[in-house]
């Protein structure tokens, strides 16, 4: 997703085409993008940190405990995901 705002923003010639060593953060809310699918985005954007950005990766007694939720959730964000990016596509085409 990161790979492919930044592409975009190279493409709008935006101040974030320069190094792509930003946050991803700054690289979504300067996007020239609606607000509304800028907050779409950092709803992916969050949920792709709960899971790379883990506190205490030996704490997995959720994933243990309720295997079916964690197996649900991510299948529910990957079809987020797949609206988020036809909303780039056809919000910016």
């Amino acid at each position: 997703m990161k790979a492919a705002i930044q592409l975009y923003a190279a493409n709008k010639q935006t101040r974030y085409a320069v190094n792509g060593s930003e946050r991803f953060v700054d690289l979504i809310d300067c996007a020239p993008l609606s607000d509304g699918l800028k907050n779409y985005i950092h709803v992916l954007r969050r949920y792709r940190n709960r899971w790379v950005h883990v506190d205490d990766p030996r704490n997995d007694s959720s994933l243990i405990d309720k295997p079916e939720e964690a197996e649900r959730e991510p299948e529910g964000m990957a079809f987020f995901a797949a609206r988020a990016q036809q909303r780039i596509i056809y919000e910016n085409h």
